[in-house]
């Protein structure tokens, strides 16, 4: 099983998913930065769970990811999984 089978969510946040999905078809689709709503994302999935979910973050130059997810975990709205840079 993969990390991403296992996750409590899986989202992406970037131009390149709303291009993907526009060549797939899609209609509709806008980008949703995480920093616009990812702490309610994150906070409201943790009231359903019962816990913080379990959160990989990947992206951005090296030290990026890490320091979001440490910044997520110490707000106490995730547990740490994952963080890798993107490159």
């Amino acid at each position: 099983m993969t990390s991403m089978d296992a996750a409590d969510l899986v989202y992406a946040d970037g131009v390149s998913v709303v291009k993907v999905a526009q060549a797939a078809g899609a209609q509709t689709i806008e980008r949703a930065p995480t920093t616009d709503i990812g702490w309610d994302v994150l906070q409201r999935l943790g009231e359903e769970l019962g816990r913080p979910p379990l959160v990989s973050v990947v992206g951005g130059r090296p030290g990026v990811a890490q320091d979001a997810l440490h910044t997520l975990v110490q707000a106490g709205v995730a547990r740490p999984a994952l963080a890798t840079h993107g490159y």
